[in-house]
């Protein structure tokens, strides 16, 4: 495993093999290319330096380890056209479809967009249906927001990045501002 710099912080890959597939990186997950349809995400860690690096790869675990939960129980109510399904959920990581790009790029690369209610409309229709399904087999996403959209070569939306997912009626632990309230100490949540 060879150590990665990401925002001046260094990082372990998980294989090495994959150095040149690189695709993304978020906070608990890091994606890597493996074919022309398939993505793998796996663990995003940390060199352990001291007891925060530590902290901060037991939560990126626990939040991987939460995002395949979600596949694997959604899977068990079937699909739906937009909502991103894993291929297959492994120790290592999450095998998932690749997709064209996500929405906020589609929107950066093509401002022109605002024009195209067509588009817009089809795509708020497929966000609710998606959101709708969620919420019927008592799921609400936790962190909606344009990254976490993804666009396919059909141009329609999948939700996707299901680590923050929590059940109907459960407490949200985690949110991106602004797309999450803040609580009194500035944070995101409740």
């Amino acid at each position: 495993m060879g150590p990665l710099s990401y925002d001046g912080g260094s990082y372990r890959r998980q294989f090495d093999t994959l150095r040149y597939n690189f695709l993304d990186q978020g906070n608990s997950g890091t994606a890597y290319t493996i074919s022309q349809h398939i993505i793998l995400k796996c663990l995003t860690l940390r060199e352990e330096k001291s007891h925060v690096e530590k902290h901060v790869n037991n939560a990126n675990t626990a939040s991987v380890d939460h995002e395949k939960d979600i596949y694997t129980a959604m899977a068990s109510y079937g699909r739906h056209p937009n909502v991103l399904c894993a291929i297959l959920c492994i120790p290592e990581g999450i095998f998932l479809p690749r997709m064209k790009t996500t929405l906020y790029q589609y929107l950066k690369d093509n401002p022109l967009l605002c024009a195209n209610t067509k588009l817009q409309n089809r795509w708020i229709s497929q966000l609710i249906r998606a959101a709708a399904w969620l919420e019927k087999i008592d799921y609400a996403h936790g962190d909606l927001r344009l990254d976490d959209i993804l666009i396919d070569v059909n141009k329609d939306v999948k939700i996707a990045d299901f680590d923050a997912t929590v059940e109907i009626g459960s407490e949200l632990l985690a949110g991106t501002l602004p797309w999450a309230k803040e609580d009194a100490q500035g944070w995101p949540g409740d």
